[in-house]
């Protein structure tokens, strides 16, 4: 049962990930190479998998209460999909412990009076006798950068909406990154999953009524 993760990665770090998992293989790079994952006989199907409603994912709430029962028979015919078609929130990608917990109660600070210090005034230094006074050394300005440099990481609802937009629930690839910390639009992605997401119906095209000519 190969593992085909979800985010960026490189075909190096799937055969390394799978190397660990499958059992008793000699043709590995074949076997995590392939795409069509229809032919692979998940043992563990009807008795592993868990199921909750997407807003459980897309909150990062506890998975324990809400867990769905469905029939094998419903496991058995549901189409394989490379991750969660769900845009995490800002609860979920800040991460920590869910909302649930109650919170701390925290303890009353203590308050310590500010210690004043004193400095004494500097005296100028008084030139030696017979000896004239040499100018003050001026400080040069601090360099002020012309534009500040872009976040490291793009604001949460430009990236939640970039991945509205290319692909929901999918982690947005390095180079939407960079286009998203320099202003632009993120741009398709590159990574081909596995398995692909099942093509969307097209609409059927509206055929217009006969003896209408279309206007200008």
């Amino acid at each position: 049962e190969p593992y085909f993760p979800w985010y960026h990665h490189s075909h190096r770090y799937r055969l390394r990930v799978n190397e660990t998992n499958l059992r008793n293989v000699t043709n590995l790079p074949e076997i995590v190479r392939r795409r069509n994952l229809s032919g692979i006989p998940y043992v563990n199907r009807r008795t592993a998998t868990t199921v909750v409603p997407g807003t459980i994912l897309r909150g990062a709430e506890p998975v324990a209460p809400h867990v769905l029962r469905v029939a094998p028979e419903q496991l058995a015919k549901a189409a394989f999909m490379p991750h969660p078609r769900q845009v995490p929130t800002a609860r979920a990608a800040a991460g920590g412990p869910p909302a649930s917990r109650a919170p701390r109660v925290a303890r009353p600070a203590v308050t310590v009076p500010p210690v004043r210090r004193v400095t004494p005034p500097v005296r100028p230094k008084q030139p030696a006798a017979g000896r004239p006074s040499r100018p003050a050394r001026r400080t040069p300005p601090p360099l002020m950068a012309k534009k500040p440099p872009p976040a490291a990481t793009p604001p949460l609802p430009a990236r939640q909406k970039a991945m509205q937009a290319t692909d929901p629930g999918r982690p947005l690839e390095p180079q939407q990154v960079q286009n998203l910390r320099r202003g632009r639009p993120a741009g398709p992605k590159r990574d081909q999953e596995v398995p692909p997401h099942p093509a969307a119906p097209r609409a059927a095209p509206t055929r217009r009524p006969a003896g209408k000519q279309p206007t200008r």
